[in-house]
């Protein structure tokens, strides 16, 4: 995972892609840890990001996944803010439409439970994302790392960039 250094949890990348060998691999340790926390009785957000991320890299439907994290997670803004910004990384890494939608609604969820240096990291990576055209249909999937080139090469050349969603005027950072 690129980007990673002494980051939060919220404000690392996932989205980067896997092999099928190593998706199948990640979905069936998540099962496996899911299966022995529902059988004491407990919960494993962990896991339903595993099950999300692995069943995206190889290829399966994830939006039933997604609402169903969006659900268990509806307490907790965390929670929360982690599966927007997850599903936003997913999209983006394959710059499907709806990438900048999840990100920035997870970003703004969650602009209170980051610090200072992971609040600016996800403003900058999130304003040079803007740059990159999305598409209805998956593109070839890519790394963080060659997204932030792709959308810093997009930037000297002037070209697309979506607004950013309003800002809240409570927001004393933004």
């Amino acid at each position: 995972m690129a980007e990673h250094g002494q980051q939060t949890l919220l404000a690392r990348w996932f989205g980067d892609p896997m092999t099928e060998q190593a998706a199948r691999g990640l979905l069936q340790t998540a099962e496996r840890r899911w299966r022995a926390r529902v059988r004491r009785g407990s919960e494993c957000r962990t896991c339903q990001m595993q099950r999300l991320v692995a069943r995206f890299w190889l290829g399966e439907p994830v939006e039933t996944e997604f609402e169903l994290m969006l659900r268990l997670n509806a307490r907790t803004a965390h929670g929360h803010t982690l599966a927007c910004l997850l599903y936003g990384q997913l999209l983006m890494s394959r710059r499907l439409n709806g990438a900048m939608e999840y990100l920035d609604r997870g970003f703004m969820e969650g602009r209170h439970l980051f610090g200072t240096g992971d609040y600016f990291r996800l403003v900058k990576r999130h304003e040079l994302l803007r740059r990159l055209p999305l598409s209805p249909s998956a593109m070839p999937a890519e790394p963080l790392e060659r997204l932030l080139t792709a959308a810093r090469v997009m930037e000297r050349l002037g070209g697309p960039h979506h607004p950013a969603p309003a800002s809240d005027p409570n927001d004393t950072f933004g």
